[in-house]
């Protein structure tokens, strides 16, 4: 009798493995726009402070509270990622994608919880494994929110 999967009786479609591929590629280009919104709003609360007239600090304010409305989404949806990758269930697998997608490691850098390497192939396999456990994860998103 052959071991069970670990993706189960229902395994991702193509298009939810690409769409959790998506996600992890956007994840440093989502930081890097909190970054920069960080800046914005420091700019802006500083633009606020030497305000002259109640038109203009209204309209500082205004801005200030649109931008701190499109941090928080972003915030959000990156807390959202983030959370879904720490919930794959392998090991390895959930550190593969940390590894590459968040962390940013070459494959032959990737560490296995027990802090061994797991070898450029290996690497490789978990971080498919890893993404096609993501994309199970990410199905079940929406009943959790």
């Amino acid at each position: 009798m052959a071991r069970p999967s670990i993706l189960g009786n229902d395994p991702p479609t193509e298009a939810e493995v690409n769409h959790a591929l998506e996600c992890c590629k956007a994840v440093p280009r989502i930081r890097e726009e909190l970054l920069g919104m960080e800046q914005e709003m420091s700019d802006i609360r500083e633009r606020l402070d030497k305000a002259e007239s109640q038109n203009e600090h209204e309209l500082y304010e205004f801005m200030l509270e649109e931008k701190e409305k499109k941090r928080q989404q972003k915030w959000e949806a990156l807390e959202k990622l983030i959370r879904a990758v720490l919930a794959i269930p392998h090991a390895n697998a959930k550190a593969a994608v940390v590894g590459f997608y968040l962390d940013g490691k070459a494959l032959k850098e990737i560490r296995d919880p027990r802090g061994r390497t797991l070898g450029v192939n290996r690497a490789r396999h978990f971080k498919k494994l890893g993404l096609e456990l993501l994309a199970l994860e990410l199905r079940k998103l929406p009943e959790k929110s």
